[in-house]
């Protein structure tokens, strides 16, 4: 790769920190701090920051800190395929969360990865959409794995291929075979659960939903500590999961 392309990668990647980081500030923030959290000179990040700015993609306030601006929520319009589903599923995950005082929450297969598009904690009052909560190994949740099982066998090969030949889970390597094998137990019992695979000390478990012509357009999970999974039965972990997905239906 040529030294001028390295230069404009990079110039890329800072500039999607930039604003990934100003995604996760409560209040707006000044260039310096800018500049130190990103590791770059001042000059680098004004350089950034005035672009930005000009594009609409950062604003400033009367102190003229910055943070994101109104042109982040018009591409955001257009990337959010998830709006209707995530819509539907609010009332389905608060239920949930009232029900088992576990988290509740819904993914997606995006970019060969898991996305979660809602999500809500015991500690909240309404769900919300978590900032960059993506999984790449797909097969140690049990909510990718609910997905892997709702792929054809040539697309699972494909993903396989790409990103799960040299990741292993937790505990042991996983081959195609044993993703071949997960996949088929998972579609035949129509769910999936893991402890101590993505997140040691914690349970998941996960149901398919299904869109409006039958096929699976999302994995809907509930989540929480060892120390309390047993504190219902998986049958009744179950059935709150297929009601609410019953009720997202509706």
């Amino acid at each position: 790769m040529l030294n001028g392309e390295c230069f404009m990668i990079q110039i890329v990647d800072r500039t999607f920190d930039l604003l990934e980081f100003l995604a996760r500030q409560k209040e707006s923030v000044s260039n310096s701090v800018i500049a130190e959290e990103m590791g770059i000179s001042i000059q680098s990040a004004n350089n950034l920051l005035r672009t930005l700015y000009r594009r609409g993609y950062v604003s400033q306030d009367c102190k003229r800190n910055y943070r994101l601006g109104a042109r982040c929520i018009y591409l955001g319009s257009y990337a959010d395929r998830w709006g209707a589903l995530r819509a539907r599923l609010a009332a389905p995950v608060k239920q949930l969360v009232a029900e088992t005082g576990y988290v509740a929450f819904a993914g997606v297969i995006e970019n060969d990865r898991m996305l979660c598009i809602i999500m809500q904690d015991p500690s909240q009052t309404e769900p919300y959409i978590p900032q960059q909560r993506w999984y790449d190994e797909l097969h140690s949740t049990a909510s990718g794995r609910v997905l892997l099982a709702a792929l054809s066998k040539k697309e699972r090969g494909r993903l396989y291929k790409r990103i799960c030949r040299e990741i292993s889970s937790r505990k042991n390597p996983l081959s195609e075979k044993a993703l071949a094998a997960l996949c088929e137990e998972t579609e035949a019992i129509g769910f999936a659960e893991v402890h101590d695979e993505s997140v040691q000390g914690v349970s998941s478990i996960a149901i398919p939903l299904l869109g409006e012509e039958g096929h699976v357009v999302a994995a809907l999970a509930l989540s929480g500590p060892n120390s309390s999974w047993n504190r219902l039965r998986r049958e009744e972990k179950v059935g709150m999961l297929r009601r609410a997905a019953e009720l997202a239906a509706q």
